[in-house]
């Protein structure tokens, strides 16, 4: 043998070794093949065994919710579906024609209970009798215009509720009368004064005596009675107008102006011509102002 046959040898296939790798192929394709078609031959009941293990698997149902502070979903179902019961329903007797809907209506009226009647009493009250003054006497004041006097302990005194408002002092109690606030003249037994103030009223006037001309020509000339310089009040002065009533002659109003810096202070006495002039005489002289 020459060395250029040893240097590059020839290799030749082996037939057997081939036949048998062309075997092992066929055989890998056919199981292949017989595979594919025994899956293709599965049975319907297994199909529907396979759903129904499907079906029974329990869904995931999320936890988060889709608005802050809503509760969550619910747990998921479990158990047999049950379906709700079905209900027959039956029409309670036969609704009467249309043209017959009057009588059917007027004849369920007068079948009706009669309803039971509901009676109100109304109370019948009589006025309240005026308290006489008991002879010892209180001290008030109020919390909004801080003025301060003493007035009988047996007496009804209403502070003020704001700026604005005035203090009022009875002989009677207001809330027999169907009042809470404000003058109540029942008879003319009755006293009661009301205590105000009008911050800035002399404001533009050359004098305390030019507004009270102002405030007393507000009145007509027929229904004056009289107008009175008192010596002071808590050391101001003041001045009382007398007036009947326009409509009633036999009601007479009192009030008493007091001065004080550009304010004026009022006193308001219903009815003027009261038995009980030493108690406005005892309340002007324990008055006093802020």
């Amino acid at each position: 043998m020459s060395d250029s046959r040893k240097a590059n040898p020839s290799v030749s296939p082996n037939p057997l070794l081939l036949a048998i790798l062309i075997g092992i192929g066929v055989l890998v394709a056919c199981g292949l093949t017989f595979a594919l078609l025994d899956l293709r031959r599965v049975s319907p009941e297994t199909s529907v065994s396979i759903a129904a293990a499907r079906k029974a698997t329990s869904p995931v149902y999320p936890t988060a919710t889709l608005f802050p502070g809503a509760p969550a979903f619910p747990d998921a179902p479990t158990g047999p579906a049950t379906l709700l019961p079905t209900v027959d329903f039956k029409l309670v007797g036969t609704p009467p024609p249309p043209d017959e809907t009057a009588d059917f209506l007027e004849e369920a009226t007068e079948n009706a209970e009669a309803p039971v009647p509901v009676v109100t009493e109304l109370p019948i009250s009589t006025p309240p009798v005026p308290a006489p003054p008991s002879g010892t006497y209180l001290t008030f004041t109020d919390p909004n215009l801080k003025v301060s006097f003493e007035y009988p302990d047996n007496w009804f005194v209403e502070p003020t509720g704001g700026v604005g408002e005035d203090i009022t002092l009875q002989n009677i109690d207001p809330g027999k009368v169907g009042m809470t606030k404000g003058i109540v003249v029942v008879t003319p037994d009755h006293f009661n004064i009301e205590i105000g103030y009008n911050p800035g009223a002399l404001e533009g006037y050359s004098s305390f005596e030019e507004w009270v001309d102002i405030v007393e020509q507000q009145v007509p000339a027929e229904n004056r009675i009289s107008r009175v310089n008192l010596e002071n009040v808590d050391g101001h002065r003041a001045i009382q107008l007398v007036s009947t009533d326009v409509t009633d002659p036999d009601t007479v109003f009192g009030v008493i102006l007091i001065e004080k810096n550009k304010d004026v202070y009022f006193i308001r006495v219903i009815p003027a011509n009261t038995e009980y002039t030493e108690i406005l005489n005892h309340i002007l002289k324990s008055m006093h102002l802020p």
